[in-house]
């Protein structure tokens, strides 16, 4: 290998850094730095793909370099925040417990980003959704709980801290499902809209700008709960058609 595409790769290299700087400040006790953090890693994980695909220099490299960064920045440093925020914050909370919940997530994250780059093609339509939660949102959801329990501080209940780990266990069994999730950006760049969404994506926009601590979980914790959501609808409404037909064969 000669060449290598440079917008993307300091893209990919800026989320990589992200995700390391992350784990330091989480193992030294700055937790909000930590998932802001976090956030600016999805930033980054986000531009690399679209310099890429801008400049017409998407490569295999660019693709096993953004996996390997995405495994630190969205596997491993959630996992460190995590871990070291449950037990600074809650005094006698059992280290074994968070360690381990940070341990399973870590395990799926690196499961899920296997399975996509085996299952991943060029098609443009494979790239409309993902199969199982993201890694980058199971990161953000752990990143934005710490932000708006920092928001909250020291009002904040010690078991409600303590449920930190229980949602690294759900978002982790969530990567590794096949629940289908949107590619929200994707999306986005799927032609025209109808209104109802443009007003949609400006309500979300001033929810993040006014209430960004608040509004970024909120982002997350619906769209983490979109996959299973979205399942159970389509079984309701297969059943209901289901019977619809058999009640039309009657007559």
């Amino acid at each position: 290998m000669k060449k290598i595409p440079v917008w993307p790769t300091l893209a990919t290299l800026g989320n990589l850094l992200c995700g390391f700087s992350a784990m330091a400040a989480a193992e030294g006790g700055n937790f909000e730095r930590a998932a802001w953090l976090i956030v600016v890693a999805m930033l980054f994980d986000a531009a690399d793909g679209r310099l890429a695909r801008l400049t017409r220099t998407a490569t295999e490299f660019g693709g096993q370099l953004d996996s390997l960064a995405d495994m630190i920045s969205f596997g491993a440093a959630p996992a460190f925040l995590t871990h070291y925020y449950v037990v600074s914050r809650v005094p006698g909370f059992s280290g074994k417990l968070a360690w381990s919940a940070a341990g399973l997530f870590v395990v799926c994250a690196a499961m899920r980003l296997a399975r996509f780059n085996v299952e991943n093609t060029t098609d443009s339509s494979s790239h409309r959704s993902f199969k199982g939660l993201p890694s980058p949102a199971a990161a953000g959801l752990l990143a934005t709980s710490v932000i708006l329990l920092e928001d909250i501080g020291t009002t904040a209940p010690a078991f409600v801290i303590g449920l930190l780990p229980v949602v690294a266990i759900i978002a982790a069994v969530l990567m590794v499902t096949r629940l289908r999730y949107p590619h929200l950006l994707s999306q986005l760049d799927l032609g025209e809209k109808p209104f109802s969404f443009l007003l949609l994506v400006i309500f979300l926009g001033m929810l993040v700008a006014f209430a960004h601590e608040i509004g970024l979980f909120i982002l997350f914790a619906v769209y983490a709960a979109s996959g299973p959501i979205g399942l159970t609808i389509d079984q309701v409404l297969e059943r209901l058609a289901a019977a619809s037909d058999s009640e039309d064969s009657l007559f």
